[in-house]
């Protein structure tokens, strides 16, 4: 998460919530300012309640941060992967707006082969990217038929994650209650079990 949108977050939570002194009461306190917690202390302070974080670190953003571990070199601290990151967040915090990029990976892994493992005249690593016929030619220095097969489990695995992307938004339905509620509640609740179903 970069520094101008965590200098964001911090400013919400300020605004939202109550500043923590010395025999405070809250509504909630969120243990770890990482990319979870602040989302999480965002929704409540939102919601008007009082809430204190507490991270441990010099630092908010957990692992959505970007730091100079080395003296000119700036590392994620694994915010590599966003596909988590729900639309509704984005939109509710205002995160573009706020200086939020994303750049596609391309490659987007490189998994390296430790020495021991090393042959002559074989791969060292695995590059894979958005290009099927690169990654065809990178899985095939280990085995062709994965190679040929991988197409396949990508298509596959688009699909689960298609099937189960609409259930992320919505609270689970509660089954039991279903069985025992009277009829208008049972259609109120049908939503999010068709939901189920489909995926």
């Amino acid at each position: 998460m970069a520094p101008r949108i965590l200098h964001y977050v911090n400013k919400q939570l300020r605004y939202y919530s109550t500043s923590f002194t010395s025999g405070r009461n809250y509504d909630a306190i969120v243990v770890g300012g990482g990319h979870n917690g602040l989302v999480a202390a965002f929704y409540l302070a939102r919601a008007q309640k009082r809430v204190c974080v507490l991270e441990r670190r010099h630092i908010l953003g957990g692992a959505a941060v970007t730091e100079e571990i080395i003296p000119g070199y700036k590392f994620s601290r694994a915010s590599y992967v966003l596909g988590l990151l729900r639309p509704i967040v984005y939109e509710d915090m205002e995160l573009k707006r706020h200086g939020l990029k994303v750049y596609p990976r391309d490659p987007s892994s490189y998994t390296p082969l430790h020495e021991k493992n090393w042959q002559s005249g074989c791969a060292r690593s695995l590059i894979l990217g958005p290009h099927e016929a690169q990654n065809y030619q990178q899985i095939a220095q280990f085995s062709e038929k994965d190679a040929k097969a991988y197409p396949q489990f990508e298509s596959q695995l688009n699909r689960f994650a298609e099937a189960l992307e609409c259930l992320l938004d919505c609270a689970p339905p509660d089954i039991s209650r279903f069985y025992s509620a009277g009829f208008a509640d049972k259609i109120k609740q049908l939503s999010a079990l068709r939901l189920l179903a489909k995926a």
